[in-house]
């Protein structure tokens, strides 16, 4: 844990921007150049040097506009430290928080810049593993940088990733079953969009063993059961997405993409947003719900459970 002043190398700390299962990461400034950057620090920073090198290699391999780029890598005495391009704005966990479902335009908008970052990622042969709203973050002109790529595993080799690990209620059924493809993000990306357009989640209950139990079965409500007026074809596109055989889904990200391009200039819902730094005014609570986790409530305007810590 680090706090405002404390300096890693020649990075001061600014502030913390969040922590989660696997690292913390803080708003610093390069002080040689009076730069504001993103210190991700992990919590275990006994692990050999070769393997937290993993994940910025696999960034660095990166560059895209709707990827957060890395800088570099450093360590400072026994603390390592991965160095980012700071994204001014908000997560898309964030603002789906503040807003409950956002205007079908700019979820599809939202939908494509995912489409693209994902589809070059993909072509690096990198899969992301735990594509969901939190690790997506949105500059204050709604440029979308897809971050987090800390659980990511190469698919050259091999067919599938095998280790089960991620989000739950974005997991694919492959996924829960230790197969994880590069269709499994695709269908993560479903299910974003799915919670974009209607404000929830198209599985959930307190206990991840049974929203397992729901994803396998692969029946979900459909999202003009929630919102009565949802475009069909958009319905659609959601479904294929998010079809239990990953077979049955849209290929690769840029399949999804040019689905929805296909939608564009047709009536879709048309609704005004307002600045990004307004969006948490005026808007309906919602509902308070359970930690998927450990089962016990949390508040409305959390995103993390104050009893076990877990991101929601």
């Amino acid at each position: 844990m680090f706090f405002k002043g404390e300096t890693l190398g020649k990075f001061r700390i600014l502030d913390t921007l969040g922590s989660g299962g696997f690292a913390a990461v803080y708003l610093a400034e390069d002080t040689w150049i009076q730069k504001k950057v993103a210190l991700k620090v992990p919590h275990d920073q006994d692990t050999d040097l070769e393997e937290m090198l993993v994940e910025p290699r696999l960034l660095a391999a990166l560059n895209h506009p709707n990827i957060v780029n890395v800088i570099t890598a450093g360590k400072d005495g026994n603390t390592f430290y991965i160095v980012m391009e700071y994204v001014e704005g908000a997560s898309l966990a964030q603002v789906i928080k503040d807003r409950g479902a956002l205007p079908i335009d700019f979820a599809l908008d939202l939908s494509k810049q995912i489409c693209l970052g994902l589809a070059h990622a993909h072509d690096e042969k990198i899969l992301h593993r735990d594509l969901r709203p939190s690790n997506v973050l949105l500059t204050r002109d709604y440029l979308v940088k897809i971050a987090d790529f800390g659980i990511s595993r190469i698919l050259d080799k091999t067919r599938y990733a095998r280790t089960k690990i991620g989000s739950p209620p974005y997991m694919a059924p492959e996924h829960l079953l230790g197969k994880a493809v590069f269709e499994s993000d695709v269908y993560a990306l479903g299910v974003m969009m799915y919670e974009m357009m209607t404000g929830e989640l198209p599985y959930y209950d307190p206990n991840p063993s049974i929203i397992e139990g729901m994803i396998l079965k692969g029946k979900f409500p459909l999202p003009h059961e929630l919102v009565p007026s949802f475009p069909i074809e958009i319905e659609q596109i959601i479904q294929k997405a998010m079809a239990r055989d990953y077979r049955n889904r849209y290929t690769t990200p840029r399949d999804l993409f040019e689905e929805i391009r296909r939608t564009e200039g047709k009536e879709l819902f048309r609704a005004p947003l307002p600045p990004m730094q307004s969006a948490s005014q005026g808007n309906t609570p919602r509902k308070r719900t359970n930690c998927w986790n450990c089962g016990k409530p949390i508040a409305r305007f959390s995103d993390e459970c104050s009893h076990c810590g877990e991101k929601q």
